[in-house]
């Protein structure tokens, strides 16, 4: 899915522009490529920090969870870099536990908990994958390292539980930042990673 290229010449303005190097790991969110389109814009100019997964796929991919510290690049869907991110915690909880937090910072569709419980109902449906209460979903949060904000941004964190607000500061109109939230959400509740070799579909 990846440019090779593309992402290494990206990796290195970031580096150069951060002095952050490391290992890291490119991807794209989603299970198709407008998924990867939208959620990638929803990271670098919306309010998308956080993603959730099935935890039965890396169960069965043997693949390890991300792991707090993790930098990735986060790809278009056509495989070229949009923005790069580092993962700030992982926490497994049961589907009926993922609350109002959750839903307000991973910034899609309403940011409701009503707004995500139906989207990712539907998807992991669509996977092959139904959930109840008790499946137990990775809840991943994560920081925009680069590109960096040149001027305010336009949303304000909720206080905890609570489904919050944004005000603006930046040029952006409410009607674009509702473009980005409405595209974000079709097609993909949070499950579409492809991370590494296997995809992980989360939005």
């Amino acid at each position: 899915m990846s440019n090779d290229s593309a992402v290494e010449k990206f990796w290195r303005s970031f580096v150069s522009a951060t002095g952050i190097d490391g290992t890291y790991t490119a991807w794209g969110f989603g299970n198709d490529a407008d998924m990867a389109d939208s959620l990638g814009r929803l990271v670098r100019d919306g309010p998308k920090r956080g993603t959730a997964s099935l935890f039965s796929t890396y169960q069965d991919d043997d693949e390890p969870l991300p792991k707090v510290g993790n930098l990735s690049v986060v790809l278009g869907g056509g495989g070229e870099p949009i923005c790069v991110i580092r993962t700030v915690s992982v926490e497994v909880r049961p589907f009926g536990q993922v609350d109002e937090r959750f839903a307000w910072t991973e910034g899609e569709g309403d940011r409701s908990l009503e707004y995500w419980r139906a989207e990712h109902v539907r998807f992991f449906e669509a996977e092959g994958r139904p959930v109840d209460d008790d499946t137990p979903i990775v809840l991943e949060t994560f920081e925009l390292l680069w590109p960096q904000v040149t001027e305010p941004s336009r949303y304000i964190a909720a206080p905890l539980g609570t489904a919050g607000s944004c005000s603006s500061s930046s040029s952006r109109s409410s009607a674009e930042t509702q473009r980005l939230a409405e595209a974000s959400s079709k097609g993909r509740p949070t499950v579409g990673r492809g991370r590494g070799a296997s995809g992980r579909g989360r939005p």
